[in-house]
């Protein structure tokens, strides 16, 4: 998709971009909370990573800086390629053919349904942390263990099917519910519970273990090792959550 932008601002199809509007803050605002709450699957991948050295966390944030110069880059050439009347709500149903070769067709259908190979692949992570949870509740409710065929058996249906069952009774309704759950339910999920357990683990810390401080931890780079970054993460929350909600009152 940058690619094809770039290709139109190349032929001279480019556009000048307007004047921020103060409008469209809240919506721009939205957008970039849920464009980082993407890259919920990088915990799940770094908990079993054994060492875990200042190396480790150079790569993490390379990863992220990578991430985020390839949202930068799409955002910027969409800018100049198109108008803001012009694009549809899903960026890849913009792209024309732009040849009538056997791969310019390959190109154009798979844009075409790249919104749903995108969310199909995080289906089951989704399902499997949703199964987890469902497991980890069940069993601190019951304080006691559950028997292997309620695991193996009842628990992913208990996750998957209502979902379903949602879709099929409301399909009108699923994309506002999406919205709502990703705005609140996600970022508390993404940022606020976190930030949260990562403040309550070093303080449990410093009382079970009073001679261990967090400047001996050689593992994490130095901006991580105080309360700021937490504490900055936690405001970030109720900041766009305040923005996001005034947005959905205004629209």
């Amino acid at each position: 998709m940058i690619a094809y932008s770039s290709m139109r601002i190349y032929r001279g199809e480019a556009h000048d971009i307007e004047h921020i509007r103060a409008a469209g803050i809240p919506n721009f605002f939205g957008v970039t909370l849920y464009s980082f709450m993407c890259q919920h699957s990088l915990p799940s991948m770094v908990n079993y990573v054994k060492n875990k050295g200042a190396k480790f966390n150079y790569l993490i944030l390379l990863s992220m800086c990578a991430a985020f110069v390839l949202y930068l880059s799409t955002v910027l050439t969409a800018s100049f390629a198109f108008k803001g009347s012009e694009l549809h709500s899903i960026y890849s149903m913009n792209f024309d053919k732009e040849g009538e070769g056997w791969f310019d067709d390959f190109l154009y259908y798979y844009l075409m349904v790249f919104p749903t190979i995108a969310l199909s692949a995080s289906y089951p992570i989704i399902g499997i942390t949703l199964r987890e949870n469902l497991i980890s509740l069940t069993e601190i409710a019951l304080k006691q263990p559950l028997k292997q065929p309620l695991r193996d058996w009842v628990a992913p249906v208990v996750a998957i099917v209502p979902s379903f069952v949602l879709v099929m009774l409301i399909p009108s309704a699923v994309l506002v519910f999406a919205s709502y759950v990703g705005s609140y339910a996600g970022s508390f999920v993404q940022y606020f519970i976190p930030a949260c357990l990562v403040l309550w683990a070093r303080k449990t810390i410093k009382k079970e273990f009073p001679g261990v401080k967090m400047q001996h931890n050689k593992n994490s780079i130095i901006l991580f090792r105080n309360k700021v970054i937490p504490s900055l993460v936690i405001i970030w929350t109720f900041v766009g959550i305040g923005i996001v909600t005034y947005y959905f009152i205004t629209k």
